[in-house]
């Protein structure tokens, strides 16, 4: 056997292996991302949002509590300086804006009180207090203190020995005065008296002056009343009296005007530049 290849072997042919390729997968596409930056600063921005809430809230909530401990003061203050039954009926308004902002600047704008059924002496009506300009400190004056007393026609009828020395006289409320009347008999005869008295403010009383007299709807003079037929019948009931309020006022309170408006007869009073815990609002005054 010769050393060539044998037929067969040179015979076979090669088979190519064939070559597997790898396709490239694409890169995927970069997720964007917020730059941390950025997410700091929204971060504080909610938290800032938050804390403004927060303050907010309890500013107002602070706010409240403080309206109503300030109400709860001045109704005790009120209650002492006039002298009033531990139930009066009272309504308290701060005026509007932020108390604490207000007690930060060192006083209240203004406060507003309306009192019903307060007794004052001989009679009794509602009283509304108006304050501006009050001091934290009770021993500094407020700007201005107003005080009004509506007193109704009912009431007012307790006031009949003061407008008059006659008995049994009718009583009623008129546009500016209070007219008083009665009947006097003469020979017989039925004489229906009535006077129109306008009410002022003098000396810290309220003084009933005679205007307007008519004597069987005809209007006469005072003069003509009192030398007439009926003049010696008539005395008594002209004759009228101041009725005292200092005396169940404060001393700093001054009553300034007395008139008839609507269906009341209508006290203004007066203490501006006053301390609220001075003894000028802790004792009472007199008539002169």
């Amino acid at each position: 056997m010769s050393d060539g290849a044998s037929p067969a072997a040179s015979e076979r042919e090669t088979i190519p292996i064939p070559v597997v390729r790898e396709t490239a997968t694409p890169a995927a596409e970069p997720v964007p991302t917020t730059p941390p930056t950025k997410r700091r600063l929204r971060g504080w921005l909610i938290a800032l949002a938050v804390i403004v809430i927060v303050v907010v809230v309890a500013w107002i909530v602070g706010d409240n509590l403080a309206r109503d401990y300030a109400k709860s003061y001045i109704r005790t203050q009120i209650i002492s300086t006039f002298d009033l039954p531990a139930d009066q009926p009272m309504d308290i308004e701060i005026g509007p804006g932020s108390l604490i902002a207000q007690a930060i600047g060192g006083s209240i704008d203004s406060v507003d009180v309306d009192l019903t059924d307060v007794p004052l002496g001989d009679v009794e009506g509602d009283v509304t207090l108006a304050l501006t300009g009050i001091p934290l400190s009770e021993t500094e004056p407020v700007d201005t203190l107003r005080v009004k007393l509506s007193v109704d026609e009912a009431n007012v009828q307790n006031l009949s020995t003061y407008l008059s020395d006659e008995d049994n006289i009718t009583i009623g409320l008129e546009p500016d005065e209070i007219v008083i009347g009665t009947t006097f008999t003469l020979l017989g005869a039925a004489f229906p008296v009535s006077v129109g008295l306008v009410p002022s403010a003098v000396d810290g009383g309220i003084a009933f002056e005679p205007t307007v007299i008519s004597v069987n709807d005809a209007t006469v003079s005072l003069s003509d009343l009192a030398d007439g037929p009926l003049g010696d019948l008539a005395g008594g009931l002209l004759d009228s009296q101041a009725y005292c309020i200092a005396e169940y006022l404060p001393t700093a309170i001054a009553l300034t005007d007395v008139s008839v408006t609507g269906e009341a007869l209508v006290l203004s009073a007066s203490a501006d530049g006053v301390a609220l815990g001075g003894p000028e609002m802790t004792t009472f005054g007199t008539c002169s």
